[in-house]
């Protein structure tokens, strides 16, 4: 099914392309010069293969030459006489013998011969062009005269069908007039070719330079080629040897380098932008047999230019190569198209565009020689046409190429942030469950701390402290409870908790110890959520090794106040005998106090807090003798 419909649009392709040429075909041929006199229909015309250099020498004369093949194909291995009588030449007018290298006149008469050099004279090589117009008033032939011969050297690289044709002066002004019109917008559109050409070539040179993408750079040179190509027609048209106009045979040979390697560069831009190493490997050995090839073919033209030789076996070659390209055109789109290659479509259709413009240019070089435009008859119109079309679907794919690959990095980018919240997440969770698991480990132990003070009260018969003990405890027990299942709790509720622990505390230990508890004023306690029971176990310390073992009055301070935005300073200070006394005394006891371990307390901090570099920071406090006076630690809690 798929395939009928291809074939279905395939042929409706050609008899689109049929009806174009047969239009084409008509519109061309109706503009022919209707008013002018062709005398060559009159005329006896003699074609020889040598340079022959004075109408005597011509033995063999025949009438009316014009439908031969050669006639019609003229090169520069043929070279035209006409014979015209005076008799068949108007008494004024012009006499107009149509774009030829080089034209002769020789007008004899008796014992006379007067001898006019029309044409150009120079090649292009030998800038600027020197010779005379090929058209010329019929009044500078004397009426002496009684017979007129003309030598006609043609074009070498386009030949043009040679006519001898007398026009009046008033029909002459208007082909002038016409046809440098035509001529002017021909230029322009030529000019302003070129110069699209290095535009893209520039643009593209500025987008390899951002991103060293070879596609990129291979588009450029191949602009840049096709620019060095078209350019060298401006240097014919104006005179000007910008380039090739330096070369032994500017208008030839060398030319043969730039459109050769505008095919390697066509080749290579292929290669890297359909990727063909990778997707299509098996077209990649005929790429580089095209470009071997081609490179041959130019490096030989440029050697043949710079050491001014002119090889017609060399031409002859170029010119079965150059018929060929088309052929390996087709063969490489028809590789691309099976592979099914990504953004294929505009290669296909640009070079697509490139090969209909390099068919109507034959068409008009070889089928539809007699045609009377100047412009249509270009076949460079239709080749720049095809090019900067061509230009434009690979600009247009190139632009694809980029934003698709743009597209696959934003997505790329997506998914990488996705898999990295992904991460955090589970770190997150990680961190959270370490955290809970550590507050799993405090509340028993904060809770059977309090029961073994309720067995003390009770053991030692304190019957009214043990129901007062009792019932402060139950009343904390059940904050711890209710908080347990959160991970954090408001600052105000853990120091009322902290209040209530060490006023249990003070009923259990004689005597008393002195607590006071300062807040700074920039601290919001009832706005502000810490992780819940981060403080109480160094307080518990603080009582149990520092300020129980002590004989006078202990005192017992906690300072809170702002550390940075995310964090508050807690600092708890006492009297106590110290730390190295506590340690003494713990390793003497045989019971031994359960103690949380301040580490889990650290390691909790550091994993809510991993930027910070001492969330935790115990030190004694000595006097100027290196006795004990206490201690002091100091605890950067996370605000949650």
């Amino acid at each position: 099914m798929k395939n009928d419909r291809l074939h279905r649009k395939y042929a409706e392709l050609r008899w689109l392309v049929a009806c174009g040429i047969c239009l084409m075909t008509t519109c061309i041929s109706a503009q022919g010069e209707a008013d002018s006199v062709n005398l060559l229909l009159k005329a006896q015309v003699a074609v020889t293969s040598s340079h022959v250099t004075h109408p005597s020498h011509v033995t063999d004369w025949h009438d009316n030459f014009q439908n031969s093949g050669d006639w019609r194909q003229p090169s520069r291995e043929h070279v035209f006489w006409v014979k015209l009588d005076s008799a068949q030449i108007p008494g004024s007018g012009l006499l107009a013998i149509r774009g030829q290298l080089a034209v002769t006149l020789w007008a004899i008469g008796a014992g006379d011969t007067t001898v006019f050099n029309l044409g150009l004279s120079r090649p292009m090589h030998k800038l600027p062009l020197r010779g005379v117009s090929d058209i010329m008033p019929i009044d500078q032939l004397s009426k002496t005269k009684t017979e007129v011969i003309l030598r006609i050297i043609p074009f070498t690289q386009q030949p043009y069908p040679v006519t001898v044709t007398s026009v009046t002066s008033a029909e002459h002004e208007q082909l002038q007039l016409k046809g440098s019109a035509k001529r002017l917008g021909y230029h322009l559109f030529l000019g302003a070719g070129v110069l699209s050409l290095l535009f893209l070539a520039g643009f593209a040179l500025f987008l390899f330079y951002e991103n060293r993408k070879k596609d990129y750079l291979y588009y450029a040179l191949y602009m840049i080629c096709m620019a060095l190509y078209f350019g060298r027609l401006l240097e014919y048209y104006y005179e000007v040897p910008v380039f090739w106009g330096f070369f032994y045979e500017g208008y030839g040979l060398a030319e043969i380098l730039a459109l050769m390697l505008s095919y390697v560069m066509y080749v290579l831009f292929v290669r890297y932008f359909l990727s063909l190493d990778s997707a299509a490997s098996g077209i990649v050995g005929f790429v580089k047999i095209w470009i071997a090839v081609c490179l041959l073919m130019g490096m030989t033209g440029l050697i043949l230019s710079l050491l001014n030789i002119s090889s017609p076996v060399f031409l002859k070659t170029y010119t079965y190569v150059r018929f060929l390209m088309p052929v390996m055109v087709i063969y490489l789109l028809w590789g691309i198209y099976k592979a099914r290659l990504e953004f294929s479509g505009y290669v296909i259709l640009g070079s697509v565009f490139l090969l209909l413009a390099g068919l109507l240019a034959l068409t008009v070089t070889f089928i539809l020689p007699d045609s009377g435009s100047d412009v249509l008859r270009e076949p460079f119109f239709f080749m720049l046409c095809g090019v900067l079309l061509e230009s434009f679907c690979f600009a247009l794919g190139l632009g694809k190429q980029a934003r698709q690959t743009e597209v696959d990095k934003i997505a790329s980018q997506n998914q990488l942030i996705l898999h990295l919240q992904k991460e955090a997440q589970l770190e997150r969770d990680i961190r959270e469950s370490q955290v809970q698991a550590l507050q799993a480990q405090m509340n028993p132990h904060f809770i059977f701390n309090a029961l073994n003070s309720v067995q003390h009260f009770i053991l030692s018969n304190q019957k009214e402290m043990s129901v007062r003990y009792l019932s402060r405890v139950s009343q904390l027990i059940r904050r711890i409870l209710q908080n347990s299942t959160t991970s954090n709790i408001i600052l105000d509720e853990e120091l009322s908790t902290l209040n209530a622990y060490i006023e249990i505390e003070q009923l259990r230990f004689h005597p008393a110890f002195a607590y006071t508890c300062t807040v700074d004023d920039a601290v919001d306690t009832e706005m502000i959520r810490i992780p819940h029971l981060m403080i109480q176990p160094f307080i518990e310390n603080a009582i149990l090794h520092g300020l129980v073992s002590k004989k006078d009055q202990g005192i017992l301070t906690l300072d809170v106040h702002m550390h940075s935005e995310k964090a508050i300073e807690v600092v708890i200070t006492d009297n106590g005998i110290g730390r190295e006394a506590a340690a003494k005394i713990v390793t003497q006891s045989p019971r031994k106090h359960n103690s949380i371990s301040t580490g889990s307390i650290e390691a909790r901090i550091r994993l809510l807090m991993p930027e910070e570099p001492n969330p935790m920071v115990i030190e004694d406090l000595k006097d100027e003798n290196g006795m004990a006076l206490g201690a002091r630690v100091r605890l950067i809690i996370p605000i949650v």
